[in-house]
């Protein structure tokens, strides 16, 4: 069970900002993707396979924050193990009713725990897409002079017209 999908790439274009990070990262063919994606399959396949299908799970996730989790919780296995510890995934802990993600052992005793936790920042979703849209929309702009830079105030409540604003921005750019 592989991390990414073994399909063909052709898509060599930067990551839009609406784009979430595994769907970009399953299809671009950009080289220095590729070799993430590499990376991130060999970090996978050490994961342990009671792990596996969770962390993949949440790994291709159109939801980034999960994605994103998914992803940290990869990186610090790796980390560990590299590290020197043998690694147990979600262990049982006295006293508790939930599993921390690790138990580092060193030489088969028992180090720490560790808990892979992704602080993200405070925010409203929905608006932060609208946003993202908006850029989409903008950069698909015909203004090889120009470059423009949007100061924002307050959140949108409803998508924003972007197709509109970016007809205009390249009217009056060009007039």
């Amino acid at each position: 069970m592989p991390l990414f999908d073994d399909v063909r790439r052709a898509e060599i274009r930067p990551k839009r900002q609406n784009e979430g990070g595994f769907a970009y990262t399953n299809t671009s063919a950009r080289p220095g993707i590729s070799a993430i994606r590499e990376l991130l399959e060999a970090w996978f396949e050490r994961l342990p396979e009671d792990a596996q299908a969770d962390v993949r799970g949440r790994f291709r996730s159109g939801d980034d924050a999960q994605h994103k989790s998914a992803f940290f919780e990869l990186y610090w296995h790796e980390m560990l193990r590299c590290s020197g510890y043998e690694v147990e995934t979600h262990p049982a802990m006295p006293n508790a009713d939930t599993n921390p993600d690790f138990l580092a052992h060193r030489h088969g005793t028992p180090q720490y725990y560790l808990e892979a936790t992704l602080a993200m920042p405070p925010g409203d979703a929905a608006a932060d897409r609208r946003f993202a849209a908006l850029h989409d929309t903008l950069n698909r702009m015909d203004s090889p002079d120009f470059f423009v830079h949007v100061d924002y105030s307050g959140l949108p409540k409803a998508n924003i017209r972007g197709r509109v604003i970016r007809e205009r921005l390249e009217r009056w750019l060009r007039d």
